[in-house]
């Protein structure tokens, strides 16, 4: 299978998913597989968020006690996908020669 990262500008991101836009905390990975119809778009948590949660996971403790901590630590160690979302490939690249014009 050849898969291929595309590659958006936030300003171009946000423009053509006006409910799915970048986040402080979060970015997404857009993934086209010409042998499908659709495009996959993964949203994960950046880095440095992940990084803080680890450092303030001892108070998942007084929350949900020792396994939700350990949840919180396995979660924040591998690059966690949050959310993923399909879009037409068609209405894509349609819509992505309409924004950078």
């Amino acid at each position: 299978m050849n898969k291929n990262k595309v590659k958006l500008t936030r300003a171009q991101h946000n423009k053509l998913f006006k409910y799915r836009q970048i986040k402080l905390l979060t970015y997404y990975e857009i993934i086209d597989d010409p042998q499908k119809k659709d495009i996959e778009m993964r949203q994960y948590i950046r880095l440095p968020v992940r990084v803080i949660s680890i450092l303030l996971s001892p108070l998942a403790i007084l929350v949900g006690g020792v396994p939700a901590m350990i949840t919180l630590i396995k979660e924040c160690l591998t690059k966690t996908e949050v959310g993923a979302y399909t879009v037409n490939r068609e209405w894509f690249y349609k819509a992505l020669r309409g924004a950078s014009d």
